[in-house]
């Protein structure tokens, strides 16, 4: 019961964090509407979408398998720094390729990259704040607070600078400076706290590089599902319409926000489960799931009946109603998901099957997309992360119970 008490506390500054990742760009959405127009914020949501695969890439899965090592370290100081010290040199080296090929394509399409530069080096320094080191050992309250007031930084210099004039590099610029709080406590934190192992070989990276590995191709995948609208749509069609979509997502991925923390949080819980034994990490599951898409069902609720409301307080128009419910449903599936792929079939060990099922949800949300390109662009994407977060859904279920199975048939 300790255990899960502990969970439950991690997950209320988890929640603080969150919280803010959510409520700040909903407000600075406000603003942005209001000063740039409706096709100025879809053109930064789009970049802001390829600052989100910056840094998916060079997070690289750490954060999960990361946390996963300190988790089930027993404490040892050692172990913890060896761990720490090899995903740090990791993420680094991933960060200076990002570097070079953003300069290389900045040198190369001068005429058509103002923003990469800035865009490249925000995700890099946000995949290197080491929150996934504090989930590891479970003491989340003071990275939580500096989280937070990153947000809060870019929130006051966001409505302090941003008008009419401001390009897309000026608010990536503000993203930038907010990065740092967080980034500078955390590794002071941790330099006090634990020897940092300076002798890394070859063999020691690649097992990193080898354990992060499925999570990392499955969080791409996951990225493609839940941020490829907006990306796909800001390389085919108007800014008007990137921002209308956008707009009506971003709102909407508020619900999934919620869930973010408490997964983050109780992940740790769940694969110490199941390193103890397989049916003690279903019961953890079960027990954190069930209370996860019960939470899911309630807020899908209260957003669906408040729509009118927010879609006049942040002037969306209209035709953005056109993606709100099968959106909304698509949240549903995604935290699903979430419980049976993250926390069961990744905390159990057995994220390649996690990887290869969301490698076929990803070919069929591309292939729903190509079939329907002749019909409305926003629809069509809207409707291709519903098909393809179901299909995954079922995918999930069907690797579940092929483990139970096998599992019980070994006892």
């Amino acid at each position: 019961m300790q255990e899960y008490r502990r969970g439950a506390v991690n997950a209320l500054y988890l929640i603080l964090v969150q919280g803010a990742n959510y409520v700040v760009p909903l407000a600075v959405m406000f603003h942005f509407m209001k000063e740039l127009g409706i096709a100025g914020f879809g053109q930064y949501a789009f970049w802001y979408s390829v600052m989100l695969y910056v840094q998916t890439f060079v997070d690289y899965g750490f954060s999960f398998s990361g946390t996963r090592d300190i988790a089930a370290s027993d404490g040892s100081s050692a172990k913890i720094s060896a761990i720490f010290s090899q995903v740090t040199v990791a993420k680094l080296l991933l960060s200076a390729c990002v570097l070079t090929l953003a300069l290389t394509y900045y040198f190369f399409m001068a005429d058509s990259a103002q923003p990469v530069l800035v865009v490249a080096a925000t995700g890099m320094l946000t995949a290197l704040i080491p929150n996934w080191y504090f989930q590891g050992i479970q003491q989340l309250r003071e990275i939580s607070l500096f989280n937070v007031l990153g947000r809060v930084v870019f929130l006051v210099l966001a409505f302090s600078l941003i008008d009419s004039t401001s390009q897309v590099s000026d608010i990536f610029l503000l993203h930038f400076v907010a990065v740092f709080p967080p980034l500078i406590f955390g590794y002071w934190f941790i330099y006090k706290r634990i020897r940092w192992s300076l002798m890394i070989s070859k063999q020691d990276l690649a097992k990193q590089y080898s354990a992060g590995w499925h999570i990392f191709s499955t969080t791409m995948l996951s990225m493609l599902l839940s941020n490829g609208g907006v990306f796909w749509l800001g390389l085919s069609t108007s800014p008007a319409i990137v921002g209308i979509y956008a707009a009506v997502e971003r709102v909407v991925k508020a619900i999934v926000g919620l869930f973010i923390p408490i997964s983050q949080a109780f992940y740790p819980l769940n694969s110490r489960m199941f390193s103890q034994s397989f049916e003690k990490g279903l019961r953890s599951v079960g027990v954190t799931g069930v209370a996860m898409l019960s939470l899911c069902a309630m807020a899908i609720a209260v957003f669906y009946f408040s729509s009118s409301i927010w879609f006049e307080i942040f002037k969306i128009p209209a035709e953005g109603t056109a993606y709100l419910g099968v959106l909304l449903t698509w949240v549903f599936f995604s935290v699903f998901n979430n419980v049976a792929g993250i926390q069961t079939l990744s905390a159990s060990g057995a994220a390649a099957r996690y990887a290869y099922s969301f490698n076929i949800a990803a070919v069929i949300f591309v292939l729903v997309i190509y079939l329907q390109m002749s019909t409305d662009a926003g629809k069509v994407v809207a409707q291709a992360l519903l098909t393809s977060e179901i299909a995954l859904s079922v995918l999930l279920v069907l690797n579940i119970l092929h483990i139970i199975v096998v599992k019980r048939r070994c006892a």
